[in-house]
């Protein structure tokens, strides 16, 4: 036809393309499940009513729909079990799909199982490797995953990926993680074909992770591109950890120990959950060395979910096992740890710092010394000696560079805070050039610091943008920002001219029965303590810090 006709064209459905010269392909994909009235539920509504069935519930029927991915077909065999069966008794035993979308009557695909059978057949042996891997993880991965996991030449893996996703098992990555999809339906055919060698999957992928995250404490404990690797892996990290558990619970607890760091920027959600599995670790390794470990990530963890007698403890332990294992780094970083403490004790503190720099000097390990000079710029900031401060901080910013990781941040972090107040150009000038687009610099803290450059220097939009999203955040992750957040709101105030409002915040802070809850904030509060030291007298009455955060927000 094409040879012998002209302006022909041709609409074809194909599970795979049809490879035909000048084809132009356009990707149908499942219908959206996303809503109610939405084209997948309507779709179930419309089936089930040719068998009789007119009273749907449809938020029922919408999440019956998602957990099908929206495929059409899954939906109608679906609606034929509603012959018989209730929207209710269907979607507890989706877990069972293949059993159960069976529909005899259906003219072309009487179930589930056949198409996908058919096109199981059509793929080759590397393509049914990989995509059983894939499926072997609870969350998507992206291309340089796939290629260390599968270990083969990367054009392989590349080719094949490609001939999965022409056949529709695997989604063409469009999100910005540049992760490969498959649908659910997709992942348990394949788990249910490929369940002799579920253990050998997993064990790959565990395999994968302890690799990729390595043994070094300093890492763990300094290493940004870590952390961000850790929070796109979270679902791959946990899977592993409960997998490794029981048989290598070593290895589980190495998993655990990589992620102090990326637990110390989280807003609370994912410390609170590894929190809650880590004594069962601390109860299965004797090494004192990883116990000296898996106790810094609970100290980072208890920092992030603000807990102050459990992150004293996590510390005290931390420095012990670390004595006992005569692991210099591991004790250097317990010290700067434990030191957060003693806070509101900075005599203590500074000792802390002082012994952690002279165990990493000792052992020339200059990451772990800066950490500790960066606190020692902070304890000093605490006594309310900012220029002695801000020349420590200086000094370690001297020796590091720009792309450093948490030992430079530290120090960037109390610069920037001690400068904030009266100098908030060169903050602002500091905190980009070392910490901006960091995942550090997403910390609520960091955040709120930021926040309150800008506000001290009268920049309205952007400070209260910065403080309105942290609060959402952090209420997202069932904590509040306060009485943290009224410190930028009282520094744009003053910026702004209104010292009666500002005192008022300020005093709002200081009745608070909640202490502010960083190092950044307790610095710049202090320093607008010594502005405004009349703040108690304010004329509002500040005693209920709910009407307080209602006001400033």
């Amino acid at each position: 036809l094409l040879d012998s006709t002209t302006a022909t064209r041709f609409l074809l459905t194909s599970r795979v393309p049809c490879g035909l010269l000048d084809e132009v392909r356009v990707v149908v994909g499942p219908l959206s499940p996303a809503a109610s009235d939405g084209p997948a539920v309507q779709l179930l509504v419309d089936c089930v009513a040719r068998f009789g069935v007119t009273d749907v519930d449809r938020a029922r029927a919408r999440e019956i729909c998602q957990e099908l991915d929206g495929l059409p077909l899954a939906i109608e065999l679906a609606a034929a079990q509603l012959r018989h069966l209730s929207l209710e008794d269907l979607a507890v035993r989706l877990d069972r799909r293949f059993d159960l979308l069976v529909d005899p009557q259906h003219d072309r695909h009487p179930s589930l199982t056949a198409v996908l059978d058919s096109t199981w057949s059509s793929i080759s042996g590397d393509e049914r490797e990989l995509l059983c891997q894939l499926a072997a993880s609870p969350s998507p991965l992206a291309l340089d995953d796939l290629i260390e996991i599968m270990d083969v030449p990367e054009h392989r893996t590349i080719a094949v990926l490609g001939r999965l996703v022409d056949c529709s098992l695997l989604t063409r990555p469009v999100r910005p993680d540049g992760t490969y999809a498959m649908l659910e339906t997709v992942r348990e055919y394949a788990r249910k074909d490929d369940v002799d060698r579920a253990h050998e999957r997993r064990d790959r992928l565990a395999d994968w992770c302890l690799e990729r995250v390595g043994s070094e404490i300093v890492a763990h404990s300094f290493d940004f591109g870590l952390v961000r690797w850790c929070r796109t892996h979270e679902a791959v990290l946990d899977s592993s950890e409960a997998h490794l558990t029981t048989d290598r619970p070593r290895d589980a607890a190495l998993l655990v120990s990589a992620q102090g760091l990326t637990l110390h920027v989280d807003d609370g959600s994912r410390a609170a959950n590894v929190l809650g599995r880590l004594d069962r670790h601390l109860d299965s390794v004797d090494d004192p060395g990883l116990r000296a470990r898996l106790h810094i990530t609970g100290t980072f963890g208890a920092m992030a979910v603000r807990n102050p007698s459990l992150m004293a403890s996590h510390a005290e332990a931390a420095v012990r096992e670390a004595r006992r294992a005569g692991d210099p780094a591991a004790l250097s970083i317990g010290l700067v740890l434990e030191s957060w403490s003693f806070i509101r004790h900075p005599v203590q503190a500074i000792a802390l710092v002082t012994e952690a720099a002279q165990v990493a000097n000792s052992s020339d390990d200059g990451r772990s010394f800066d950490l500790a000079e960066g606190y020692r710029a902070w304890h000093l900031a605490m006594m309310r000696h900012y220029d002695q401060a801000i020349e420590v901080a200086r000094e370690v910013l001297e020796r590091s560079p720009v792309d450093a990781g948490y030992d430079t941040a530290c120090a960037v972090a109390a610069l920037a805070s001690c400068l904030a107040p009266n100098d908030p150009a060169t903050a602002l000038e500091v905190f980009d050039r070392h910490l901006a687009g960091s995942d550090f610099a997403a910390m609520m803290a960091n955040r709120l610091l930021l926040a309150s450059i800008h506000a001290a220097s009268g920049k309205v939009v952007p400070s209260t943008r910065i403080i309105t999203s942290t609060c959402r955040r952090l209420e997202s992750a069932g904590q509040h920002a306060f009485p943290d957040a009224l410190v930028p709101v009282a520094l744009l105030a003053a910026a702004l001219g209104d010292e009666q409002r500002a005192r008022f915040y300020v005093s709002a802070v200081r009745r608070s029965d909640r202490r502010t809850q960083s190092l950044q904030i307790t610095c710049l509060y202090q320093q607008l303590r010594s502005r405004f030291s009349d703040a108690d007298d304010t004329s509002h009455d500040s005693s209920n810090s709910d009407d307080v955060a209602v006001e400033a927000l």
